[in-house]
């Protein structure tokens, strides 16, 4: 009787990535409109005040995606994402302990650095290592996740209305804590490190460049995956890229 394959562990990763996205995104990103008007009843700022953080956290983005790029080459994608969920709850507490414009300014700052570098691009460039001849499947799975942020917006809503602003950023944060902090930890940087191949394929079903495997066992890298940075910069596609996106931004 034939035993079925059990599931790649890649698709795992895929899994877990969604709440690592959702999450972030619906109370940092998508759920900060509705902190405007709490916050201008309570303090007297005004509504430009509030708002302005909203474009002080794209300037931040745009610095720290390379710097995140460089650090997950470093030391991989699963320290970078537990350290990046840790930092966005603990962002959201402080956040809800404010009493000052630059309290709120400085918390809010923290918040975003730990979703920009730990949340969705730290996970896909996780995807982008557990898959590769079906890589456009999986993100195709993941991406959404980025819109997905909005279905938990009436979950956001009614914490706020129900709580107080405050008392649901606290909560809020310690759902961070308590939910995706911990999926951080079944994260895996690489199916190599495991003695696996990307998108689950056996050394026997994948031609590689050398059939024999590293010195202690695990299946040899596939290496033409990209380039490095030091290369892409020289690419005129590269910097086109770069400009449409920011165009976008």
């Amino acid at each position: 009787m034939n035993k079925s394959k059990p599931m790649f562990y890649g698709w795992w990763m895929v899994i877990i990535c969604y709440p690592l996205c959702v999450m972030p995104i619906a109370f940092v990103s998508f759920g900060f409109g509705f902190l405007i008007n709490p916050l201008s009843t309570e303090f007297g700022w005004t509504v430009t005040q509030i708002a302005i953080i909203s474009s002080f956290i794209r300037l931040e983005g745009g610095f720290l995606d390379p710097i995140g790029g460089f650090i997950i080459d470093r030391w991989g994608p699963k320290k970078i994402i537990i350290g990046g969920q840790f930092i966005i709850g603990l962002g959201l507490i402080l956040t809800s302990q404010v009493t000052e414009l630059w309290q709120f300014y400085a918390a809010m700052m923290l918040t975003n650095a730990g979703s920009a570098v730990g949340s969705f691009f730290a996970c896909r460039a996780l995807i982008v290592r557990w898959f590769v001849r079906t890589r456009g499947r999986a993100m195709g799975f993941m991406t959404p996740a980025a819109s997905a942020g909005q279905l938990l917006l009436p979950i956001v809503a009614f914490t706020i209305t129900k709580l107080g602003w405050s008392d649901a950023l606290l909560v809020l944060g310690l759902a961070i804590w308590a939910i995706c902090v911990p999926l951080s930890f079944v994260v895996r940087d690489d199916p190599y490190t495991y003695g696996l191949l990307p998108d689950g394929d056996s050394p026997e079903e994948l031609e590689v460049s050398s059939d024999q495997p590293n010195a202690d066992g695990t299946p040899k890298r596939i290496t033409e995956q990209g380039v490095q940075w030091q290369q892409a910069i020289r690419f005129q596609a590269f910097w086109m890229l770069g400009c449409s996106v920011a165009g976008l931004l």
